[in-house]
Protein backbone atom coordinates (compact mmCIF):
# COMPACT_ATOMS: atom_id res chain seq x y z
CA UNK A 1 0.00 0.00 0.00
CA UNK A 2 2.85 2.52 0.70
CA UNK A 3 4.19 2.14 -3.10
CA UNK A 4 0.49 2.52 -4.20
CA UNK A 5 0.05 6.11 -2.46
CA UNK A 6 2.94 7.50 -3.53
CA UNK A 7 2.08 6.18 -7.19
CA UNK A 8 -1.01 8.13 -6.50
CA UNK A 9 0.40 10.97 -5.09
CA UNK A 10 2.59 11.49 -8.17
CA UNK A 11 -0.37 11.09 -10.02
CA UNK A 12 -2.27 13.81 -8.22
CA UNK A 13 0.92 15.95 -8.76
CA UNK A 14 0.61 15.80 -12.61
CA UNK A 15 3.53 14.06 -13.23
CA UNK A 16 3.95 10.83 -15.04
CA UNK A 17 4.17 7.98 -13.34
CA UNK A 18 4.49 4.20 -14.25
CA UNK A 19 3.53 1.22 -11.94
CA UNK A 20 4.34 -2.25 -12.11
CA UNK A 21 3.75 -5.55 -10.74
CA UNK A 22 6.14 -8.29 -10.54
CA UNK A 23 4.28 -11.59 -10.74
CA UNK A 24 7.47 -14.30 -12.33
CA UNK A 25 7.46 -17.05 -8.88
CA UNK A 26 10.60 -17.92 -7.32
CA UNK A 27 11.02 -21.96 -7.84
CA UNK A 28 12.87 -21.88 -4.47
CA UNK A 29 11.68 -24.24 -1.83
CA UNK A 30 9.22 -25.41 -4.24
CA UNK A 31 7.71 -22.14 -4.83
CA UNK A 32 6.90 -20.76 -1.37
CA UNK A 33 8.06 -17.50 -1.72
CA UNK A 34 6.27 -17.05 -4.76
CA UNK A 35 6.52 -13.42 -6.39
CA UNK A 36 8.55 -12.14 -3.60
CA UNK A 37 10.32 -8.98 -2.58
CA UNK A 38 13.35 -8.03 -4.67
CA UNK A 39 13.16 -11.20 -6.81
CA UNK A 40 13.04 -8.85 -9.77
CA UNK A 41 16.56 -6.98 -9.02
CA UNK A 42 18.70 -10.99 -10.36
CA UNK A 43 16.64 -9.83 -14.25
CA UNK A 44 17.44 -6.20 -14.17
CA UNK A 45 21.10 -7.26 -13.95
CA UNK A 46 21.15 -10.31 -15.77
CA UNK A 47 22.24 -12.39 -12.48
CA UNK A 48 18.81 -14.30 -11.82
CA UNK A 49 20.03 -17.71 -10.18
CA UNK A 50 18.28 -21.09 -10.99
CA UNK A 51 17.65 -22.15 -7.80
CA UNK A 52 16.40 -18.86 -6.39
CA UNK A 53 14.76 -17.04 -9.74
CA UNK A 54 14.76 -19.63 -12.04
CA UNK A 55 15.60 -20.48 -15.68
CA UNK A 56 15.01 -21.40 -19.15
CA UNK A 57 13.29 -19.57 -21.96
CA UNK A 58 11.06 -17.94 -20.06
CA UNK A 59 13.17 -16.36 -17.72
CA UNK A 60 15.94 -15.28 -20.45
CA UNK A 61 12.86 -13.38 -22.08
CA UNK A 62 11.77 -11.35 -19.08
CA UNK A 63 14.96 -10.60 -17.99
CA UNK A 64 15.84 -9.25 -21.22
CA UNK A 65 11.90 -7.13 -21.55
CA UNK A 66 12.71 -5.77 -18.08
CA UNK A 67 16.30 -4.43 -18.83
CA UNK A 68 14.95 -3.08 -21.97
CA UNK A 69 12.05 -1.17 -20.01
CA UNK A 70 14.96 0.29 -17.52
CA UNK A 71 17.32 1.77 -20.25
CA UNK A 72 13.85 3.32 -21.70
CA UNK A 73 13.15 5.05 -18.98
CA UNK A 74 16.79 5.82 -18.21
CA UNK A 75 17.21 7.19 -21.30
CA UNK A 76 13.51 9.14 -21.70
CA UNK A 77 11.65 8.92 -19.01
CA UNK A 78 9.16 6.39 -20.50
CA UNK A 79 9.48 2.58 -19.87
CA UNK A 80 7.51 2.32 -23.14
CA UNK A 81 10.20 -0.22 -26.24
CA UNK A 82 10.25 -2.29 -28.84
CA UNK A 83 9.74 -5.48 -26.07
CA UNK A 84 6.95 -5.04 -24.27
CA UNK A 85 5.44 -1.73 -26.68
CA UNK A 86 3.61 1.29 -25.34
CA UNK A 87 3.81 1.56 -21.25
CA UNK A 88 1.04 4.50 -20.49
CA UNK A 89 1.82 6.36 -17.49
CA UNK A 90 -0.58 5.61 -14.27
CA UNK A 91 -4.29 7.53 -14.27
CA UNK A 92 -7.38 7.02 -12.97
CA UNK A 93 -7.70 3.48 -14.22
CA UNK A 94 -4.58 2.28 -12.68
CA UNK A 95 -2.49 1.27 -15.56
CA UNK A 96 -0.05 -1.20 -14.68
CA UNK A 97 2.51 -3.13 -16.31
CA UNK A 98 2.41 -6.95 -15.22
CA UNK A 99 6.40 -8.55 -15.23
CA UNK A 100 5.75 -11.95 -15.64
CA UNK A 101 5.71 -14.79 -18.17
CA UNK A 102 3.80 -12.69 -20.16
CA UNK A 103 4.18 -8.88 -20.01
CA UNK A 104 0.99 -6.56 -20.46
CA UNK A 105 -0.83 -3.54 -19.27
CA UNK A 106 -4.06 -4.41 -17.13
CA UNK A 107 -6.06 -1.64 -14.97
CA UNK A 108 -6.04 -1.75 -11.84
CA UNK A 109 -5.15 -5.61 -10.68
CA UNK A 110 -6.17 -6.95 -7.32
CA UNK A 111 -9.00 -3.80 -7.35
CA UNK A 112 -11.03 -6.04 -4.82
CA UNK A 113 -7.64 -6.44 -2.67
CA UNK A 114 -6.27 -2.86 -2.67
CA UNK A 115 -10.11 -1.11 -2.08
CA UNK A 116 -10.05 -3.19 1.09
CA UNK A 117 -7.59 -0.67 2.34
CA UNK A 118 -9.99 1.70 1.83
CA UNK A 119 -12.05 0.82 4.81
CA UNK A 120 -8.31 0.49 6.99
CA UNK A 121 -7.83 4.29 9.06
CA UNK A 122 -4.03 3.74 9.94
CA UNK A 123 -1.19 5.80 9.42
CA UNK A 124 0.00 3.58 6.86
CA UNK A 125 -2.99 3.99 5.12
CA UNK A 126 -3.61 7.91 4.76
CA UNK A 127 -2.68 10.21 1.82
CA UNK A 128 0.49 11.64 1.10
Amino acid sequence: MPALQVVEAQKNNNQPIYNYLFTWKSPALGGIFGACHALEIGFVFGTYSDKFGGSGPDADALSRNIQDVWLSFARTGNPSCESIGTWPPYSDRRETMILGKECHIENAPYEAERSAWDKVSIAITKPI
